[in-house]
């Protein structure tokens, strides 16, 4: 594993078995089965706490349809973990899983986004 920097966009370890998308400011990357990981960088305005993010995020997911599974918990790519929730999301036939997660950086908000079949997501991010 290593750390991409120097790029404009927020300082993250890339997982292993994942490939660097090096397209944007953003941190993008894909693993071999589909599975996409992006952080990107959002202005904390107006500013609030981690907590109060995280719970308005979790809501709009709430009522946007995801499914909310299991309990709150903490993914970390260095630098400071993201507080991360996962949702279940029928798509078709498939089943996929999106995780979600923000952790705070000076004044900005990083939020984290995995999504992918689920059966490939448990791989990675059980």
């Amino acid at each position: 594993m290593y750390s991409k920097k120097g790029f404009g966009g927020p300082k993250v370890i890339l997982p292993e078995g994942f490939a660097l998308i090096d397209k944007s400011p953003e941190f993008l990357a894909i693993s071999p089965e589909g599975v996409r990981m992006r952080v990107r960088n959002m202005d904390n305005y107006p500013e609030k706490s981690a907590g109060f993010w995280q719970k308005t995020l979790f809501a709009y997911l709430g009522e946007r349809g995801y499914i909310p599974m299991g309990e709150t918990t903490e993914l970390d790519f260095g630098e400071a973990p993201f507080s991360v929730h996962h949702w279940g999301v029928p798509y078709g036939n498939e089943d996929y899983i999106y995780i979600s997660g923000i952790r705070l950086k000076g004044n900005k908000i990083e939020l984290l986004e995995i999504a992918g079949p689920a059966q490939h997501v448990g791989e990675y991010f059980p």
